[in-house]
């Protein structure tokens, strides 16, 4: 009995595994089948958007380090031309690479070190605007059986020392059968060392050094084709050509400038004449190269010379009645001053990764540049003087009205500021009042600022209760109208031309630059303005003729006081000058704008002169003395209507 109840035991166990066999596959082929949606399949969607991600963004760093730290370099407010040869960026065939340090057209200092905020925010546009390039809308995966709709772009990133951070917001939708997923964002960090150059580079401009400068004039100093300073026994005048030593500073500093390497980097067996001590922490894991060819610009005026030539001086006068002794006693005597001006390229490097970027070499009266590069920072001392407000004042933001009488101006921002330091006070109120605290300082000056407005500044003691008004000047925008005087005929600007202005106030430090007709508006307050119109010419290629130019020198020495003395002449070539931009035109002027005939909508125009495209060499370098005599009456100058 027992055999035959273990038979029946083992048959039931038999038939319940048969009919769970059968409950299971009825219920595979009941059930739809599910593919996967949270594992490989959309990792493999993730991995190429991420892919694609790091190609663009790398894309993005080499254009940035290219140009200078940016993907879309600012235009230069005064086009790049003739007249302002140097621009803000170094043209290299095609690709523009910015200057962080150059001196402007109007000589002024300009640091343009990107700000990394800007670049992060340009790269992320970059890849905003260039992903799908890599993506091609997802081809290849459709190929391989995906289904996938994507949407817009908003790419963000993160500049780190050693890496970029890159975050991608793009909806996805990813789709299998009868099943889809949304993906929203994708994130990947791309290794570079892009922020580690930037550092360096700054580095480089924030010390502020001279270095560039005293090997330029050492390059001058002591090259013996170069004149400087010297004294010589002898009758002969010494005649040096300009052109001809433009030429071999060219040349020398190409040559200088290349062998320069930073302290610091990588390189190897260098003198240390030669080893450029600007960054204050070792990247030896960057190599550094510096250039300038002599096809680049350089600007090169030398005191005193004459018509390009420089010449010594005979510092040994003679009485009348001693110029027989001239051919003996003959002491020559020379001793120029320089003005240099010249791009250097930077390039840093750090495996795949570059940065370069453009610097200006100034030299003025043979001295470096003026030291106004380097940043006040008061640190804790400000924070501390601002902190301390011991003193109280009570003032009314007024502004003045066309009919002489004042507004009172609400809402405006109050600051106090005693020699260097400007402490924020808070804002007047909804009346023009401001009754506050400040600072201690003798001879300081409560200072109101507000949009439209050009500020107002208020001279006070703060030792002591003061009380005043701190008056705006209204900024009005106006159309803007150019007029020339053609002859005894007036007429606008043709399709090729364009004023390049500048308005600046005589009354206060306000001033405006427009070029006109890319802008036809001007913003003015009241007063006086010293005018200055340049008209340009563009597109079409003006030839200014080149000429031969005979240049002599005495070679007569001790022979010339027997009669035996000759000059030796020689002919110099001056070639054709091509231009596709040329000043055509312009005045200096001075007007005076009441303040009844300012008023929006109101229109002003501006009167200029035209005095042609010149012919010749003559004519191009006396171009700009024309447009400073080109002065017109004050009645005649504007005109508001």
């Amino acid at each position: 009995m027992a055999k035959k109840r273990g038979q029946v035991t083992f048959f039931i166990i038999i038939a319940i595994v048969v009919i769970v066999l059968i409950l299971l596959v009825v219920s595979l082929f009941k059930t739809p089948f599910k593919p996967d949606l949270s594992g490989s399949r959309i990792e493999v969607v993730k991995d190429f958007v991420k892919g694609c991600a790091e190609e663009t963004t790398r894309n993005g760093l080499k254009i940035m380090g290219l140009s200078g730290g940016l993907t879309e370099i600012s235009k230069d407010f005064i086009p790049r031309s003739a007249v302002n040869v140097f621009s803000n960026s170094l043209l290299l065939g095609d690709n523009e690479v910015m200057y962080w340090y150059y001196k402007s057209v109007n000589n002024l200092d300009i640091i343009n070190v990107p700000d990394k905020v800007l670049m992060e925010e340009q790269l992320g546009k970059y890849i905003s605007d260039n992903l799908d390039k890599c993506l091609h809308r997802f081809e290849r995966l459709k190929f391989e059986g995906y289904k996938i709709e994507s949407g817009d772009v908003n790419a963000s990133v993160k500049i780190k020392d050693t890496r970029v951070d890159v975050k991608v917001e793009m909806p996805t939708i990813v789709v299998i059968g009868d099943n889809s997923l949304k993906i929203n964002d994708y994130s990947s960090s791309v290794k570079s060392n892009f922020g580690r150059l930037y550092n360096a580079g700054k580095e480089i401009i924030e010390s502020n050094s001279d270095y560039l400068e005293d090997l330029t004039f050492d390059t001058i100093a002591l090259d013996e084709e170069i004149p400087l300073s010297d004294t010589e026994f002898d009758c002969r005048e010494r005649r040096w050509e300009k052109d001809k030593i433009t030429a071999r500073l060219r040349y020398l500093l190409s040559r200088n400038i290349r062998a320069v390497k930073l302290k610091g980097t990588s390189f190897g067996d260098i003198e240390p004449y030669y080893q450029w001590d600007a960054m204050k922490n070792s990247y030896k894991d960057v190599n550094a190269n510096l250039m300038y060819s002599n096809e680049w610009p350089l600007y090169l005026k030398v005191d005193p010379s004459d018509n390009g030539l420089l010449k010594s001086d005979d510092i040994v006068k003679l009485e009348d009645n001693a110029k027989f002794l001239n051919g003996i006693f003959c002491l020559q005597n020379w001793n120029f001053v320089y003005d240099v001006k010249y791009p250097v390229l930077i390039t840093l490097n750090s495996g795949d990764d570059i940065l370069q970027f453009g610097y200006m070499v100034v030299l003025e009266n043979n001295q470096a540049k003026k030291n106004t590069i380097a940043k006040e920072d008061y640190g804790e001392f400000k924070e501390d003087f601002c902190s301390k407000k011991l003193g109280k004042v009570n003032v009314i933001v007024l502004a003045p009205k066309s009919d002489g009488s004042y507004n009172s101006v609400g809402d405006a921002n109050m600051f106090f500021k005693c020699f260097n330091f400007e402490c924020s006070l808070g804002k007047s109120d909804f009346n023009g009042d401001f009754d506050g605290d400040v600072p201690q300082c003798v001879n300081g000056n409560i200072i109101a600022r507000k949009e439209g407005y050009f500020e107002g500044k208020l001279p006070i003691s703060s030792n002591q209760l003061m009380s005043g008004g701190v008056k705006l000047e209204p900024i009005y925008e106006l159309n803007l109208d150019i007029l020339m005087f053609f002859g005894d005929s007036v007429r606008g600007l043709s399709g090729n031309e364009n004023a390049i202005l500048e308005l600046r106030s005589l009354d206060r430090d306000y001033s405006v630059s427009v070029i006109y007709p890319d802008s036809k508006k001007v913003r003015l307050i009241a007063g006086r303005y010293n005018v200055s119109s340049v008209i340009m010419s563009k597109g079409a290629d003006i030839t200014i003729k080149g000429e031969s130019v005979e240049k002599c020198v005495d070679t007569g020495g001790l022979l010339s006081i027997f009669g035996f003395g000759s000059e030796k002449c020689s002919s110099v070539d001056v070639p054709d000058l091509i231009l596709n931009d040329v000043v055509i035109g312009g005045n200096v002027n001075l007007i005076e704008v009441p303040r009844n005939l300012l008023g929006f909508g109101r229109t002003i125009t501006l009167y200029s002169y035209y005095d042609g495209a010149p012919s010749n060499t003559e004519e191009y370098g006396s171009i700009y003395e024309r447009i400073n005599t080109n002065r017109l009456k004050e009645k005649y100058g504007y005109e508001i209507k």
